[in-house]
């Protein structure tokens, strides 16, 4: 009976302990099956994006031959050109080349006398005689090559000509349905130009099946492994193609987590969009496919292709499907385990008891770390013995002891990095907060137009810019750059601001308002806070800038003739050095038309991948090169080439771009003015007749296609808006507006019956998650095209301005 219980004694723990050897062992080997299934499966992904790519660049390639012809010129024999790709490119389903209206219109007009037509345009090479022109051959369902000229298509809108002229380089559509041969297609469109003017814009079409062709599902089948289907999505998370190609456009993979109440796994889409290949999982459901997979953990095998197409081929791997090819392989293995286990046992059973308390001690110890208990240890009176099982307790001890060591010390620098975040988030958002906005504030009855464009580091650097109205003939302007980072350098940022805008209003010229600020700061102990900064009055009625230069970056002005006039070196020094410190001023009269630049150090101080700096010769190139340019697209215009020399390279400091022109006296001729005022059911199409009347006065008064375009764009999205988000739909409300035209301007008011919103609670359509979804863009849209934009306090009513281009 004794033997019985010490071999119960030994057994049981035996038992348990080989148990929990087999459950850990259990566990990494399904977790490494897995990871070894999904590597087979990674592979087959790979390699079937490389295909796709190597197949998807021959299409840009072939656009890129057309775009150059176009470009240089010799397009004579571009009708030939373009048989000859379509037959040797039997995977092409159409081609398509279609010019920019505007550019027609110059043409018309004899501004490029120079341009040569393409033969395609009629013997006589006159071009057409309208401002739209297409030239589209595509293969029938036959296969035969036909198509030709067009003159009557409207295509601005079609995303295969609207996105490659809007961005201003190649570009994939997403899929769409073909009116010619009624096939799904994906077609890459490139810009070409005249004289760089953007000319029209060319594109190849593919059909899906044909940019998506794979034996890849037959491969995963071969697997072994069941409910597993791929797709493909593009940059947004789309679902670009899949089985059931009829449904692709109705879902995206982040409405997909939305509606199975997973939108906490948005970082795991991001992540899979964001990486070249990989794996990610997920629980949300793939309902697309058809399967009940809703409540089931799948895993997304991914890879993204190198071409420019972009789009990512995902395959749906379920988990459950790869652990039941696994388990039965490690039952067997469990029970051989226990067999052999048992045989051990019975040949060491005696050696085994001398042990037996010890491990129970480190059993024990093991469950509560497991737990989460770090302040247990072994006893020392099982730790002093001269054996395996002792080093094996001391190793465990000093394990626990290095563990919790390491926690604490993750635990304060992840509270140490969000503490860091979040004060930099902070930062941000009260320096934008005391900034004006990125937009352009005309004034046409002081003959002035400025604007401001300023870009935020991470680390918010404490650049800022304002402008104000001292009296009816002084406007102050100034941009600042506040030492320090953080919340620091912006808290000092808003006491400037404040301390310079009093001072402004008691003194009469800049030099005495910095010099007073500067002995204001000091006397106040404002010890390490360091400004450079320049002021400026500008009077509207003499066109001239009263400026102080407090150790700023010197501005220039871009003259009416085109020539570049720099102002020089700054005349002071920097505020906060001494007490005593006295500053002294200058002033330049702008003639009509000159443009006054001003901007921060951080923009000839920002670099390129290669660590070269952009330095202020580009400054002054780039400059120039918006000569030619309305106020409107100047500064945004410098904005972009400077992000385009950063290509994707992070911020090394705020910038700001300030421009001022100086325009021609505005008269606003009421003579031939037109206004309406209307009353209509919220029904689609019902104010139709009042934007057909609008355009077709702006026609009459000589307004530019531009400004036509605009305004026709923003009257239908605020007209849609009241009724489809302020009316909700209902036939019984009303919409009412007013409109007034004059020579150079148009003036809009639009009003729902709707409860009306508060336009800062609708979210930004410009955020990566927000990509697929409409609210917001119809706002933004109407920002963008008009002049000037505000709602009243209810939020049921849009007023709109529009200011002649040529007045900017």
């Amino acid at each position: 009976m004794k033997k019985l219980k010490m071999a119960i004694i030994v057994i049981i723990p035996a038992f348990f302990i080989l148990s929990a050897v087999l459950f850990f062992y259990c566990r990494m080997e399904l977790k490494q099956g897995t990871k070894n299934e999904l590597y087979i499966i990674e592979n087959n992904v790979r390699l079937y994006t490389e295909n796709l790519s190597a197949n998807n660049e021959n299409v840009a390639n072939q656009t890129n031959v057309l775009a150059s012809m176009l470009s240089l010129e010799t397009a004579t024999g571009i009708d030939t050109l373009i048989n000859e790709t379509l037959e040797k490119n039997p995977d092409f389903q159409a081609i398509g080349i279609a010019y920019n209206p505007a550019f027609l219109k110059s043409v018309r007009e004899g501004h490029h006398p120079e341009f040569s037509f393409p033969k395609f345009f009629g013997e006589a090479a006159q071009g057409p005689e309208n401002d739209r022109y297409s030239y589209i051959k595509y293969r029938d369902a036959s296969g035969t090559i036909a198509g030709g000229a067009n003159v009557d298509n409207v295509y601005e809108n079609k995303d295969w000509y609207l996105l490659p002229s809007l961005l201003l380089t190649g570009r994939w559509t997403n899929p769409f349905v073909t009116r010619s041969t009624h096939s799904w297609v994906a077609a890459y469109g490139l810009p070409f130009y005249h004289d760089n003017v953007l000319a029209g814009v060319v594109s190849c079409m593919m059909p899906i099946d044909r940019l998506t062709k794979t034996n890849i599902q037959e491969d995963v089948s071969n697997l072994g492994i069941h409910n597993t289907r791929y797709f493909i999505v593009n940059q947004d998370g789309r679902v670009v193609y899949h089985s059931q190609m009829d449904t692709w456009s109705k879902f995206s993979l982040y409405s997909i987590a939305d509606e199975a109440g997973h939108a906490d796994e948005y970082e795991q889409i991001d992540k899979m969009l964001e990486r070249e290949s990989g794996t990610v999982k997920v629980h949300f459901s793939n309902r697309f496919f058809g399967d009940d997979l809703k409540e089931e953990t799948s895993w997304y095998v991914f890879s993204t292709m190198r071409s420019n197409l972009g789009w990512t081929v995902v395959a749906a791997v379920n988990e459950n499907a790869i652990n039941a090819s696994l388990c039965g392989r490690l039952i067997r293995f469990c029970i051989v385990s226990f067999a052999t286990t048992a045989l051990i046992c019975a040949a060491v059973l005696t050696l085994l008891f001398h042990y037996a308390k010890p491990l129970y001690v480190m059993i024990d110890v093991a469950e509560k770390v497991a737990a989460g208990n770090l302040d247990v240890d072994i006893e020392p009176r099982y730790t002093r013995q001269k054996n395996s099982i002792s080093r094996l307790a001391r190793t465990f001890n000093e394990m626990i002891v290095s563990l919790k060591s390491n926690i604490e010390n993750v635990v304060l620098e992840s509270s140490a990095r969000a503490r860091i975040e979040e004060e930099q988030d902070i930062a941000q958002e009260m320096q934008e907060s005391f900034l004006p906005g990125n937009q352009l504030w005309f004034f046409p009855e002081r003959n002035f137009v400025l604007q401001y464009h300023i870009q935020i580091s991470p680390e918010a650097s404490g650049d800022f810019y304002d402008f104000w109205h001292i009296n009816d003939d002084v406007t102050a302007f100034l941009t600042a750059d506040v030492a320090g980072k953080g919340a620091a350098a912006i808290m000092s940022l808003a006491a400037c601001r404040t301390l310079i805008r009093q001072v402004s209003q008691k003194t009469s010229s800049p030099e005495e308002t910095l010099t007073e600020v500067n002995r204001i700061m000091l006397m106040e102990n404002r010890q390490g806070l360091f400004i450079s900064l320049f002021l400026g009055f500008y009077s509207w009625k003499t066109g001239t800038i009263h400026y102080c230069n407090a150790g700023h970056v010197p501005p220039v002005i871009l003259k009416k003739n085109g020539n570049l006039q720099p102002i020089g070196l700054a005349e002071n020094t920097i505020l906060g050095i001494c007490h005593d410190l006295e500053f002294h001023g200058n002033s330049i009269t702008l003639e009509e038309e000159d443009i006054f630049f001003l901007y921060t150090n951080g923009v000839p101080n920002e670099f390129s991948p290669e660590e070269e700096l952009f330095g202020q010769e580009r400054v002054a190139s780039a400059i120039l090169s918006t000569r030619n340019m309305t106020t409107d697209r100047i500064i945004p215009e410098l904005a972009r080439a400077l992000d385009t020399f950063r290509d994707g390279t992070s911020l090394a400091d705020d910038f700001i771009i300030f421009g001022l022109k100086r325009t021609v006296p505005y008269i606003e001729d009421e003579k031939d003015a037109w206004d309406c005022e209307e009353v209509f059911q919220s029904i689609y199409g019902n104010g139709d007749y009042i934007i057909d009347n609008m355009l077709q006065k702006m026609g009459e008064l000589n307004w530019s296609d531009r400004d036509i375009f605009a305004v026709n764009m923003a009257m239908i999205e605020g007209i849609n808006n009241a009724i489809e988000h302020g009316n909700e739909l209902n036939e019984s409300k009303r919409v009412y507006m007013k409109c007034k035209l004059t020579k150079n301007t148009v003036h809009i008011a639009i009003r729902d019956e709707g409860n009306g919103f508060q336009e800062s609670a609708v979210p930004d359509p410009r955020q990566r998650r927000r990509l697929t979804c409409p609210t917001g863009r119809g706002i933004l849209l109407i920002r963008n095209f008009m002049s000037k934009v505000w709602f009243n306090q209810v939020g049921n009513e849009v007023y709109m301005e529009k200011y002649r281009s040529e007045l900017i």
